[in-house]
């Protein structure tokens, strides 16, 4: 097994070839590089987990008594997911185009994340 891609803050592709003469998998370039004419919180999220709806609600409210643009983007569609700016595509918490995390966030974490920045 080889790491043939990566993508910050942490996400490795690793591969275990069984044709040495296939071309390397990668990750899309849009993960690769921050947002860019996003500012404040940017999160790109599915429904895979029934409650993320409803905390992207409480999330927001937080953002907004802080001051803070939100905007959060609800992938529907293979396409969607395949194109987003997230490797995982279950949860993504984008900061002035930084990505921040891909656990979802409790309230509470959500205000620890804000007393961060």
């Amino acid at each position: 097994m080889i790491v043939v891609d990566q993508a910050l803050p942490y996400f490795q592709l690793i591969v275990y070839k069984f044709n040495d003469c296939a071309d390397d998998p990668s990750f899309k370039i849009q993960v690769k590089n921050p947002l860019s004419n996003n500012s404040g919180i940017v999160i790109y999220f599915t429904a895979q987990y029934p409650f993320t709806v409803g905390v992207i609600d409480d999330l927001k409210k937080i953002a907004e008594k802080r001051g803070i643009p939100f905007h959060a983007y609800q992938l529907m569609t293979k396409d969607e997911a395949q194109n987003a700016p997230i490797i995982w595509t279950t949860f993504g918490l984008f900061y002035n185009g930084i990505f921040m995390t891909h656990e979802i966030p409790s309230a509470n974490k959500f205000e620890k994340i804000l007393n961060t920045l």
